[in-house]
C-alpha cells in the first residue's frame, strides 16, 4: 500500500523529501528501494520520537471521530470528498483549542503578517 501511494504521488511531481516513522511498512526493502530510483530523499523520525507525529496523529483522530465514523462512506470517492471537505473545514473554520478559537489557517496567516 505504501509503495502504491508513493508511486501514485510521484506521478504528479516528486517532492524534495518524504518523512516517515520507522514502521515496518516504511523500512521494508520494497519501499526504500523506490528512493533509489527517484530524486526524493527519504527521512525517518528517530525511534521512539512520538512528538514528531503528535500533530498529524491528532488531526487523524479528529477527522475519524468528527467526520468518518459519524458519516460512513459507501465508496472511496465519497470518502475522498468527505476527507477533502474536512481538511478545508479543519484549516479554515473549525474552532481550535486556543485563546482565539480561530482555524489553523487563520492563526498561520496572523503569525506571518504580524512578524
Amino acid at each position: 500500500m505504501c509503495q502504491l501511494a508513493m508511486v501514485t504521488c510521484t506521478a504528479h511531481g516528486e517532492p524534495e523529501i518524504v518523512n516517515t516513522d520507522q514502521g515496518s511498512q516504511f523500512t521494508s526493502p520494497i519501499f526504500t528501494k523506490l528512493f533509489d530510483e527517484i530524486k526524493t530523499q527519504l527521512s525517518m523520525d528517530g525511534k521512539g520520537r512520538w512528538i514528531d507525529n503528535v500533530f498529524i496523529e491528532r488531526f487523524w483522530r479528529n477527522i475519524k471521530y468528527e467526520k468518518i465514523y459519524l458519516e460512513p462512506s459507501e465508496d472511496g470517492i465519497e470518502l475522498y470528498g468527505k476527507i477533502k471537505w474536512y481538511m478545508e473545514f479543519y484549516n479554515t473554520r473549525r474552532p481550535q483549542v486556543r485563546k482565539d478559537l480561530s482555524g489553523t489557517i487563520g492563526r498561520w496567516n496572523r503569525a506571518i503578517w504580524e512578524n
